[in-house]
């Protein structure tokens, strides 16, 4: 699936979320997306 559209609101918990330590697997199961999608979006951000 290719759909990685993700809301502003989410981008900016992904953010938080990596920024206070947590895993890409454990974002992607607060957010009930796909890891691959996260590390997509912190590759982008360059946070990754």
């Amino acid at each position: 699936m290719t759909y990685r559209y993700l809301s502003n609101h989410e981008k900016k918990a992904i953010v938080a979320l990596k920024m206070h330590g947590f895993s890409i697997y454990e974002i992607s199961k607060a957010l009930n997306r796909h890891p691959s999608t996260i590390y997509y979006y912190l590759r982008r951000a360059g946070l990754c």
